[in-house]
């Protein structure tokens, strides 16, 4: 009988036995606790066949959201294609760092236990610890795992127990092979260490760095040092970063990519945006305005609320994954800082103009002043934006008419014109009626407010509300004293911007003071973005003020009539007592 036909009548026993034959009870031992991990380790690899899978295994709490069931995919594609190249962009704290720098690489032991993987971040300690919670779970989990307490084996989840002398938290090897993890920090490098896989994980500690043209640089340098010298040629790379700069280590790696012909192309960028707005590159091809589903548990609200506190150019970069150049918006803010007035001077006419909040459930209403001069120049004089109702911008907006004089509130009106309108008017007189007590009241605004509380129409704050008209100058007419204009850009708004932009870097537009939020807007909306809200109201300010420039004729603008109001006294002597005397209904439909 041949040794191959011996081999295939024997039982696994026999065959055992037949190459163990002469060997020591410690060496059989052994050997039998190699095959049985080995085999533990091909198992566990089938069943659990994802990062993901693998994570929940080990720990049935852990949290799978279709974001990670994305990035799961895009691992596994990672580690069965040669030479493959990932890039993985997803808003902070959404478990991508656990899920790429922990779990991946036991994953990809499991499939590949000889792999020499190299784990790199801008700063060694932090790679390290992402190795050592790697390294703690082959611990607890393993094929040499114990119960703390007890000290009795327990079930082996892994298929891998590490080499007894090479465990660090930063440098460790699985037993009876040749892979295992070690770490590196941008600065220190990897030389003299082979990588069959690479993570890199977060390679500027954060947007001041990658700004830095000389840390780009220094991080580019490491990844040609890695990529000529230490990656095997079939080794797979997985970099996960924040895109702070559009020159960062992702954005150099893509934009080469893109150079060559598609069909050579290597690098696949997996982004999820916080929320899909349809035009930044979304993995789970989600539909315009939906929400990522959190693995923190964060609900809309709370990325509502991390948006407005970032500002545009964090939130764009750490949570919709698209950079935003400094000083390469589509505004210049060497040009709003060479324009710029620290006061308006003489003017001509004045306006707001608002783009309002959407759905009335506080978006963002962009509230801005605009003035035109003498000369005809235009002015952004006031931001008063924020995240409001309509019936909150709606007040807003004519307050700030009436205390910047403007003749006119011009608002962007598409399918809602009316309603619209019809919320200003209402604000108009709301404000007027509240105006009217605290005359009536000789300017004591707890006495107005009280008398406002007990009207029909009284707000959630009487109190506040009589506090923010004071001191604004309400005249005591039917009608308001500044226009209500509907108005209707034509065409896209990024390109109807054109007229500003280029008004802006001649001086013809200029800011009065400092509008920040604003300014920030202007200077990181890019080309292929959503308008922001505060500066479709710029932009819409700006081109109504320039109709209203070379049609001054037709524009007619309210003479100023509080001198025809009652003085304060007077009002308080006359009116007072019948206030005070009778139910008020504040709706004041005349």
């Amino acid at each position: 009988m041949t040794a191959a036909a011996r081999a295939k009548a024997e039982s696994p026993r026999d065959t055992f036995d037949r190459v163990t034959a002469g060997w020591s009870d410690d060496q059989k031992q052994a050997l039998m606790a190699r095959l049985h991990r080995e085999a533990t380790r091909a198992r566990i690899s089938r069943e659990y066949n994802s990062a993901g899978k693998l994570a929940q295994y080990l720990d049935p709490s852990t949290v799978q959201t279709p974001a990670l069931e994305r990035i799961d995919q895009a691992i596994e594609w990672a580690l069965n294609t040669r030479r493959a190249r990932l890039i993985i962009t997803v808003p902070p704290q959404e478990g991508k760092t656990t899920r790429v720098g922990v779990i991946t690489p036991l994953r990809a032991l499991q499939k590949q236990p000889d792999w020499r993987i190299v784990l790199v971040s801008y700063a060694e300690a932090l790679a390290k610890e992402a190795s050592r919670l790697a390294r703690n779970l082959i611990v607890e989990h393993g094929s040499n795992a114990t119960d703390a307490i007890t000290g009795l084996r327990v079930q082996d989840k892994l298929g891998l127990a590490l080499s007894p002398d090479s465990r660090a938290a930063g440098k460790w090897r699985v037993q009876g092979h040749k892979g295992g993890m070690y770490v590196a920090g941008i600065e220190g490098g990897v030389t003299g260490r082979p990588a069959d896989m690479v993570i890199i994980d977060d390679p500027f500690k954060g947007m001041k760095e990658a700004d830095s043209k000389a840390e780009r640089e220094a991080v580019i340098e490491f990844w040609q040092a890695i990529a000529l010298t230490r990656l095997a040629p079939a080794a797979p790379v997985i970099i996960i970063q924040t895109r702070w700069h559009e020159n960062d280590l992702a954005g150099y790696l893509l934009a080469q990519d893109k150079r060559k012909p598609e069909a050579e192309r290597e690098w696949v960028h997996v982004n999820i945006p916080a929320i899909a707005d349809g035009i930044v590159p979304d993995a789970l091809q989600r539909p315009a305005g939906e929400y990522l589903e959190s693995a923190r548990g964060r609900t809309r609200k709370d990325w509502d609320l991390t948006r407005e506190a970032v500002g545009p150019r964090v939130w764009s970069a750490l949570y919709q994954g698209v950079p935003t150049p400094v000083g390469g918006g589509l505004f210049s803010s060497d040009d709003f800082d060479r324009y710029r007035l620290q006061a308006a001077g003489d003017t001509t006419i004045r306006i707001v103009s608002v783009d309002p909040a959407e759905t009335g459930k506080r978006d963002e209403a962009g509230l801005i002043g605009v003035a035109a001069t003498p000369d005809n120049r235009v002015l952004w004089t006031h931001d008063w934006s924020g995240r409001m109702t309509s019936d909150q911008w709606s007040r807003k907006a004519v307050i700030l008419a009436l205390t910047i004089g403007a003749a006119e509130i011009s608002y962007e009106a598409y399918t809602t014109e009316q309603t619209y309108r019809r919320v200003l008017i209402q604000a108009w007189r709301s404000i007027r009626n509240q105006a009217r007590l605290l005359r009536a009241a000789a300017g004591n605004v707890e006495i107005a407010a009280a008398v406002l509380a007990g009207s029909e129409d009284a707000p959630a704050d009487p109190l506040a509300a009589i506090r923010e008209v004071d001191g604004v100058p309400v005249p005591d007419v039917t009608d308001p004293p500044f226009t209500i204009h509907p108005f209707r850009g034509k065409g896209d708004k990024t390109v109807r911007a054109t007229g500003s932009r280029q008004a802006v870097s001649t001086g013809r537009l200029r800011v009065v003071g400092t509008l920040l939020e604003l300014e920030s807007q202007a200077v990181t909306w890019q080309l292929g973005q959503k308008s922001p809200d505060r500066m479709d109201a710029a932009v819409n300010g700006y081109e109504r003020i320039i109709q209203l420039i070379g049609g001054q004729s037709l524009v007619v603008t309210p003479a100023e009539v509080m001198a025809q109001q009652a003085s304060g006294a007077a009002a308080a002597s006359s009116g007072l007592a019948s206030i005070l005397a009778q139910p008020l209904n504040m709706s004041d439909r005349a």
